[in-house]
Protein backbone atom coordinates (compact mmCIF):
# COMPACT_ATOMS: atom_id res chain seq x y z
CA UNK A 1 0.00 0.00 0.00
CA UNK A 2 1.44 3.37 -0.89
CA UNK A 3 0.05 5.31 2.07
CA UNK A 4 2.19 6.03 5.10
CA UNK A 5 1.06 5.26 8.65
CA UNK A 6 -0.07 8.09 10.88
CA UNK A 7 2.81 9.36 13.03
CA UNK A 8 3.05 7.63 16.38
CA UNK A 9 1.64 4.33 15.13
CA UNK A 10 3.87 1.47 14.14
CA UNK A 11 4.63 -2.17 14.71
CA UNK A 12 2.63 -2.61 17.95
CA UNK A 13 -0.44 -1.01 16.36
CA UNK A 14 -0.16 -3.17 13.25
CA UNK A 15 0.37 -6.37 15.27
CA UNK A 16 -2.59 -5.57 17.50
CA UNK A 17 -4.80 -4.90 14.48
CA UNK A 18 -3.70 -8.10 12.73
CA UNK A 19 -4.50 -10.25 15.78
CA UNK A 20 -8.26 -10.01 15.02
CA UNK A 21 -9.02 -10.06 18.76
CA UNK A 22 -6.98 -13.28 19.10
CA UNK A 23 -9.45 -15.34 17.05
CA UNK A 24 -8.00 -18.64 15.86
CA UNK A 25 -9.28 -21.73 14.10
CA UNK A 26 -12.95 -22.20 13.31
CA UNK A 27 -15.11 -19.46 14.83
CA UNK A 28 -18.71 -18.20 14.60
CA UNK A 29 -19.31 -16.16 11.45
CA UNK A 30 -20.47 -13.07 13.35
CA UNK A 31 -17.30 -13.03 15.48
CA UNK A 32 -15.00 -13.14 12.47
CA UNK A 33 -17.05 -10.57 10.55
CA UNK A 34 -16.97 -8.14 13.47
CA UNK A 35 -13.26 -8.62 14.23
CA UNK A 36 -12.21 -8.36 10.59
CA UNK A 37 -14.48 -5.38 9.94
CA UNK A 38 -13.04 -3.53 12.95
CA UNK A 39 -9.47 -4.37 11.91
CA UNK A 40 -10.11 -3.12 8.38
CA UNK A 41 -11.70 0.09 9.70
CA UNK A 42 -8.62 0.63 11.88
CA UNK A 43 -6.28 0.05 8.94
CA UNK A 44 -8.22 2.55 6.82
CA UNK A 45 -8.59 5.12 9.60
CA UNK A 46 -4.92 5.10 10.59
CA UNK A 47 -3.70 4.43 7.05
CA UNK A 48 -1.64 1.52 8.33
CA UNK A 49 0.64 0.02 5.65
CA UNK A 50 -1.18 -3.32 5.57
CA UNK A 51 -1.90 -5.00 2.24
CA UNK A 52 -5.35 -6.49 1.68
CA UNK A 53 -5.44 -9.54 -0.62
CA UNK A 54 -8.78 -11.06 -1.61
CA UNK A 55 -9.57 -14.14 -3.72
CA UNK A 56 -11.31 -13.46 -7.01
CA UNK A 57 -14.51 -15.27 -5.94
CA UNK A 58 -14.79 -13.19 -2.79
CA UNK A 59 -13.75 -9.96 -4.51
CA UNK A 60 -16.97 -10.07 -6.51
CA UNK A 61 -18.87 -9.95 -3.21
CA UNK A 62 -16.90 -7.52 -1.01
CA UNK A 63 -14.28 -5.60 -3.04
CA UNK A 64 -16.47 -2.54 -3.55
CA UNK A 65 -17.26 -2.45 0.18
CA UNK A 66 -13.57 -2.58 1.10
CA UNK A 67 -12.73 0.15 -1.40
CA UNK A 68 -15.51 2.38 -0.04
CA UNK A 69 -13.97 1.91 3.40
CA UNK A 70 -10.80 3.49 1.97
CA UNK A 71 -8.78 0.31 1.49
CA UNK A 72 -6.69 -0.67 -1.50
CA UNK A 73 -7.58 -4.25 -2.41
CA UNK A 74 -5.48 -6.59 -4.52
CA UNK A 75 -7.11 -9.61 -6.13
CA UNK A 76 -5.32 -12.94 -5.93
CA UNK A 77 -3.35 -14.27 -7.71
CA UNK A 78 -0.66 -11.66 -7.31
CA UNK A 79 3.02 -12.03 -8.04
CA UNK A 80 4.07 -11.81 -4.41
CA UNK A 81 2.29 -11.30 -1.09
CA UNK A 82 4.03 -8.44 0.69
CA UNK A 83 3.87 -8.32 4.49
CA UNK A 84 2.17 -7.15 6.55
CA UNK A 85 -1.07 -8.34 5.01
CA UNK A 86 -4.55 -9.73 5.45
CA UNK A 87 -5.39 -12.55 3.05
CA UNK A 88 -9.11 -13.30 2.62
CA UNK A 89 -10.20 -16.31 0.58
CA UNK A 90 -13.41 -18.19 -0.13
CA UNK A 91 -13.04 -21.99 -0.23
CA UNK A 92 -15.95 -24.44 -0.45
CA UNK A 93 -18.53 -22.14 1.15
CA UNK A 94 -16.18 -21.04 3.90
CA UNK A 95 -14.13 -17.92 4.36
CA UNK A 96 -10.52 -18.17 5.46
CA UNK A 97 -8.65 -15.17 6.83
CA UNK A 98 -4.88 -15.25 7.27
CA UNK A 99 -2.99 -12.34 8.79
CA UNK A 100 0.79 -11.97 8.48
CA UNK A 101 2.96 -9.43 10.29
CA UNK A 102 5.74 -7.25 8.90
CA UNK A 103 8.33 -10.01 9.51
CA UNK A 104 6.26 -12.47 7.42
CA UNK A 105 5.13 -14.44 10.51
CA UNK A 106 1.57 -15.77 10.61
CA UNK A 107 -0.39 -13.88 13.27
CA UNK A 108 -3.67 -15.76 12.93
CA UNK A 109 -5.62 -18.12 10.69
CA UNK A 110 -9.40 -18.10 11.08
CA UNK A 111 -12.23 -19.82 9.19
CA UNK A 112 -16.01 -19.65 9.25
CA UNK A 113 -19.06 -20.17 7.05
CA UNK A 114 -19.26 -17.67 4.21
CA UNK A 115 -23.01 -16.98 4.39
CA UNK A 116 -23.16 -15.86 8.00
CA UNK A 117 -19.94 -13.91 7.56
CA UNK A 118 -21.21 -11.95 4.56
CA UNK A 119 -24.49 -11.09 6.25
CA UNK A 120 -22.78 -9.73 9.35
CA UNK A 121 -20.08 -7.92 7.35
CA UNK A 122 -22.68 -6.19 5.16
CA UNK A 123 -24.77 -5.31 8.21
CA UNK A 124 -21.73 -3.68 9.87
CA UNK A 125 -20.91 -1.79 6.67
CA UNK A 126 -24.47 -0.45 6.45
CA UNK A 127 -24.34 0.60 10.11
CA UNK A 128 -20.97 2.39 9.98
CA UNK A 129 -21.09 3.73 6.42
CA UNK A 130 -24.80 4.28 5.61
CA UNK A 131 -24.28 6.73 2.73
CA UNK A 132 -21.54 4.67 1.11
CA UNK A 133 -23.64 1.51 1.55
CA UNK A 134 -26.60 3.15 -0.16
CA UNK A 135 -24.37 4.22 -3.06
CA UNK A 136 -22.88 0.73 -3.51
CA UNK A 137 -26.19 -1.08 -3.37
CA UNK A 138 -27.78 1.36 -5.84
CA UNK A 139 -24.85 0.84 -8.24
CA UNK A 140 -24.90 -2.93 -7.81
CA UNK A 141 -28.67 -2.98 -8.31
CA UNK A 142 -28.36 -1.09 -11.60
CA UNK A 143 -25.43 -3.26 -12.66
CA UNK A 144 -27.28 -6.53 -12.03
CA UNK A 145 -30.76 -5.41 -13.09
CA UNK A 146 -32.07 -7.85 -15.63
CA UNK A 147 -29.06 -10.15 -15.37
CA UNK A 148 -30.72 -12.58 -12.97
CA UNK A 149 -27.78 -12.30 -10.56
CA UNK A 150 -28.31 -11.48 -6.92
CA UNK A 151 -27.01 -8.16 -5.67
CA UNK A 152 -25.00 -8.03 -2.46
CA UNK A 153 -28.01 -6.43 -0.78
CA UNK A 154 -30.53 -9.01 -1.98
CA UNK A 155 -28.10 -11.80 -1.15
CA UNK A 156 -27.77 -10.43 2.36
CA UNK A 157 -31.49 -9.85 2.86
CA UNK A 158 -32.49 -13.28 1.56
CA UNK A 159 -30.03 -15.01 3.86
CA UNK A 160 -30.56 -12.89 6.98
CA UNK A 161 -33.91 -14.63 7.41
CA UNK A 162 -32.06 -17.93 7.74
CA UNK A 163 -29.33 -16.77 10.13
CA UNK A 164 -30.48 -19.06 12.94
CA UNK A 165 -30.38 -22.07 10.61
CA UNK A 166 -26.90 -21.09 9.42
CA UNK A 167 -25.57 -20.72 12.94
CA UNK A 168 -27.19 -24.01 13.94
CA UNK A 169 -25.56 -25.84 11.02
CA UNK A 170 -22.24 -24.21 11.91
CA UNK A 171 -22.47 -25.51 15.47
CA UNK A 172 -23.38 -28.97 14.12
CA UNK A 173 -20.20 -28.89 11.99
CA UNK A 174 -18.22 -28.22 15.16
CA UNK A 175 -19.43 -31.47 16.77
Amino acid sequence: MSTQPVMGFGVPQISSTLSLNDLKGSVPAADLAKSLFNALREIARLRLPVHIYVSEELANKIKSILEEMGLKVEIIPVEKLEPPYIYIEEVDGKIIVLTVDEENNIVTVVATKLEGFLEEFIKLFKKHYPEKAKKIFELKGAEYEGSGKETVESYSESHVENIEDILMSFSEDQD
